[in-house]
């Protein structure tokens, strides 16, 4: 399948938009849609449900961000790691 074709058939029969979706741009993501759920009109409070999924997806999008721009998630880091780790068995 060719980067103009979609699941849905040839190229012009239902194209997709881009899904590629880095880390960062993720992360904000959650964080527009926790302020665009709980963003109500003045003096009402947001709904049970809109408060329900705002929770975990703020928690997402915070971690999400924290991990993306963490000096643990370098890639000399990592290779250390997995060094020590398999020094050790």
């Amino acid at each position: 399948m060719t980067k103009s074709q979609s699941a849905a058939g040839p190229a012009g029969a239902g194209q997709r938009p881009d899904v590629n979706y880095p880390a960062s741009k993720n992360g904000l993501d959650y964080l527009v849609h926790v302020v665009a759920s709980l963003a109500t009109d003045a003096g009402e409070l947001p709904g049970e449900r809109s408060l329900k999924y705002a929770v975990p997806h703020l928690q997402t999008g915070v971690e999400v961000l924290l991990k993306v721009n963490s000096p643990l998630n370098s890639a000399p880091w990592r290779r250390r790691r997995i060094l020590q780790y398999v020094s050790n068995c």
